[in-house]
């Protein structure tokens, strides 16, 4: 599992992700040296996108020991709401969304300031919704409104500016009335945004990067983001048994009983 690996000391290593439909080819398997697994809590999605999950490994092996997945009795009840804000392209917003049903979510709220996917054309529409793949994917797309309030406890606004407690260090699993935000910041300015329309108590969240050089896809900070509230809200235990099973006899000697002999042709009879 990708939470709580991590690398040898000096050590130097290729990541690699394979086809999102086929996997990883049978001659690379046989030369890699470790086969790490990014949990996925959804029944019907497998995987996300191969860029998100890329930035999701790559985002934990860089940093190194993150902590392992919780595991709970309900992690259902510290599940947060999830808010998408102001994606600007609808294929980005639509893996963003795939993320969030393959990391555990039934339902997210999302503010489509750029009409990229609830006021769209068909082409775009039908696109984001292969790139969330809506056939398989059973989430709940709940619309808000930049005007619309929330009277949650809590909102943490995903971030990759200098602002706040790195995303780890930030309780992300204080259930329903928590919202974590998560802002397409290439259009969005989340300084500039007023966050109490949704809590009363606003807080960032960093998402530490490597360097700003690179531009980071929208689906690329939203699948970190996701990846790492999934790992702190947990899963389920695996049950085990409380005590070793009874053990029985191998074999039982048939008990000496009186009795009669019956045939088929005397039973044609009746």
């Amino acid at each position: 599992m990708l939470y709580g690996y991590e690398l040898p000391d000096l050590a130097r290593c290729a990541v690699i992700a394979g086809n999102e439909r086929e996997g990883i080819s049978r001659e690379v398997a046989t030369i890699a040296t470790q086969a790490i697994i990014i949990p996925m809590i959804s029944k019907r999605l497998n995987c996300i996108n191969v860029a998100a999950a890329s930035a999701v490994a790559l985002f934990y092996l860089t940093y190194g020991l993150r902590g392992r997945m919780q595991v709970r009795s309900e992690p259902q009840k510290k599940r947060p709401e999830i808010l998408l804000v102001g994606g600007t392209e609808h294929a980005e917003l639509g893996s963003a969304i795939r993320s969030s049903a393959a990391f555990g979510w039934n339902r997210i709220f999302i503010e489509d300031q750029f009409n990229v996917w609830f006021g769209c054309d068909r082409i775009t529409k039908s696109e984001g919704r292969a790139a969330a793949r809506r056939g398989r994917n059973p989430i709940r797309l709940i619309p808000s409104k930049r005007e619309d309030k929330y009277l949650l406890r809590e909102a943490v606004v995903v971030t990759t500016k200098s602002l706040g407690t790195s995303l780890p260090r930030v309780d992300l699993c204080r259930g329903p009335q928590q919202a974590i935000i998560i802002a397409d910041e290439s259009q969005i300015d989340v300084e500039a945004e007023d966050w109490q329309r949704v809590a009363a108590k606003v807080t960032f969240a960093q998402i530490e990067l490597p360097g700003q050089t690179y531009k980071y896809c929208y689906r690329h900070l939203a699948s970190i983001a996701l990846a790492e509230v999934s790992r702190q809200v947990g899963q389920k235990a695996l049950w085990k048994p409380s005590r070793q099973e009874p053990l029985y006899e191998s074999s039982l000697q048939m008990a000496a009983v009186s009795g009669e002999e019956v045939f088929l042709e005397d039973l044609d009879d009746y």
